[in-house]
């Protein structure tokens, strides 16, 4: 099921075309299918051989609590970040011109309770696609300050609308390219389980005096005045060629689900769930 833009570099939303928006009763939240439109589409895309594999280090809430059931178990001064994007790095350095391989996050075999990852922004590199196998969720860390854009001279750009600006924040996933004439190349995120970006969980550091405020918080209060807002989208292309977005659900981010702007990408089966409250669509 592909939607694809050939020859064109220009921010465009998931699922130009026909959409299929079901709500699912009792959940508060739509799933967005992205179908055909096109019967000379290319053919279903292929997850590139893995260069490696990364086992779940994390469980998830299992208590019987609905509000909080699925949630990472973790230590937010210990994060996976560092370990995937090494991993990322690797592979990337891995492959001759033209070549293509993965980084797979999976379900860890030596415990199966162990399916979550946690993680701040990731850059990929030319060839690598990320992998998120089945039955693993890959969460967006809920501290701010990972996100900030340029944490060194402009600190605390991110989670806030107090600067009036939209531009803040990194994404979780970055697919960026040096410039016009240095595209990245051939990256994609791909597999059959989950990005969430947990924007309807508290921040750390919380946000406006309300400890427990959250990313949809800060757009939600942004609102009234029409003031810009910065929250991380949880993938962002920029300057990329060929890139690829294959089944993976993507859930409750806490702003844009995906941003792209690249020459010559496919975005086939996947899956959005989100509240409809939310302002992150």
């Amino acid at each position: 099921m592909p939607v694809q833009r050939p020859l064109q570099r220009r921010a465009a939303p998931v699922g130009l075309g026909l959409l299929m928006i079901a709500g699912c009763a009792g959940t508060g939240r739509e799933d967005v299918l992205v179908q055909a439109v096109d019967a000379n589409l290319p053919a279903e895309p292929v997850i590139p051989p893995p260069c490696m594999a990364l086992d779940a280090p994390h469980a998830v809430r299992a208590t019987g609590d609905a509000g909080t059931d699925g949630l990472p178990i973790y230590d937010p001064s210990a994060l996976d970040s560092g370990a995937i994007q090494a991993a990322i790095d690797a592979c990337g350095a891995s492959l001759g011109a033209g070549q293509k391989g993965s980084v797979q996050l999976r379900v860890s075999a030596g415990d199966p309770t162990r399916v979550a990852f946690v993680s701040g922004p990731l850059q990929l590199r030319a060839g690598v696609t990320l992998w998120i196998d089945r039955g693993v969720t890959l969460f967006a860390a809920q501290d701010p300050r990972l996100y900030d854009k340029s944490p060194a001279t402009s600190p605390g750009t991110c989670g806030t609308d107090a600067i009036n600006n939209s531009n803040g924040c990194l994404s979780l996933i970055n697919v960026n390219g040096a410039s016009a004439t240095a595209l990245l190349e051939d990256a994609g995120v791909m597999g059959d389980g989950v990005i969430d970006g947990l924007g309807g969980e508290p921040m750390i550091g919380g946000f406006n005096g309300n400890p427990s405020g959250t990313w949809w918080d800060v757009a939600q209060h942004a609102l009234p005045t029409g003031a810009s807002h910065s929250n991380p989208r949880l993938i962002d292309v920029l300057l990329a060629d060929r890139f690829t977005l294959y089944r993976v659900t993507l859930r409750n981010s806490p702003k844009f689900h995906v941003g792209l702007e690249s020459d010559n990408y496919l975005v086939w089966g996947i899956t959005i769930q989100t509240p409809s409250r939310a302002v992150n669509s």
